[in-house]
């Protein structure tokens, strides 16, 4: 089976949800280089911000709608994982549920979250096919949080290592950095004026 490397964040490893990977490689085989970046970024920040399951994965299961039976047929707790990273979102949504990581509800969860993201890029898909990047900005338009602004500031993919160009990306830093991101810039900015 193609991609089954993916499961469980990359063969169990709990890295990049595996959910995003097939999305990607889809995307990437039915796209041009500069359409399918900007469209697996956007499926990436929707994801970071979803509640999962969503309301509507929730329904299918409860009537019994979905392909194939799941592992439970009852609705499942909602909560957003602020990350694309398995380990995170598998640990906060279990913390915020009660249900362990190796329960029948965890697995369901993630079965209903692979139904989101494949709805989630068709509809990026046909959206890009119709109306390119404009048509996309009404399916989700790509926006980052405020936290991430504040970083990209400083911290973004450049040369000037001395003025935090040591990183790069878009993810929501606050779901690996445990830091107050309005204290940090000041800081930072403080220093900054002390030197010059």
């Amino acid at each position: 089976m193609p991609f089954k490397f993916a499961a469980g964040g990359m063969a169990g490893y709990a890295s990049l949800c595996g959910t995003l990977i097939g999305a990607s490689a889809a995307i990437e085989y039915a796209f041009p280089p500069k359409i399918a970046k900007n469209m697996i970024r956007r499926l990436f920040r929707w994801y970071e911000i979803t509640p999962f399951p969503t309301e509507e994965a929730n329904e299918y299961a409860v009537k019994g709608k979905f392909y194939t039976k799941g592992k439970t047929n009852k609705a499942l707790p909602s909560v957003v994982g602020g990350s694309v990273l398995c380990h995170v979102i598998v640990s906060r949504w279990c913390v915020a549920t009660g249900y362990a990581s190796g329960s029948k509800e965890r697995s369901e969860r993630c079965s209903r979250i692979a139904a989101a993201v494949a709805k989630q890029t068709v509809l990026l898909m046909n959206a890009a096919l119709k109306g390119g990047k404009k048509g996309m900005d009404k399916v989700f338009p790509f926006k980052l949080s405020d936290e991430v602004k504040q970083c990209r500031i400083c911290h973004f993919k450049g040369k000037n290592y001395a003025q935090g160009q040591f990183s790069r990306g878009f993810m929501e830093c606050e779901a690996c950095h445990n830091i107050n991101v309005t204290e940090h810039t000041l800081l930072k900015y403080l220093s900054k004026g002390k030197k010059e």
